[in-house]
């Protein structure tokens, strides 16, 4: 018995890269220096 029966398998794999790539997008701009202008 599905608690969210109404999202499918997709629409949690879409959900979870997108969130997995706004962390890696944050993590790359933390990265790279600030204070340096390109």
């Amino acid at each position: 018995m599905d608690l969210i029966p109404s999202f499918s398998t997709e629409t949690w794999l879409l959900l979870a890269t997108s969130l997995v790539l706004l962390y890696l997008i944050r993590i790359s701009k933390s990265w790279k220096c600030p204070h340096t202008k390109t």
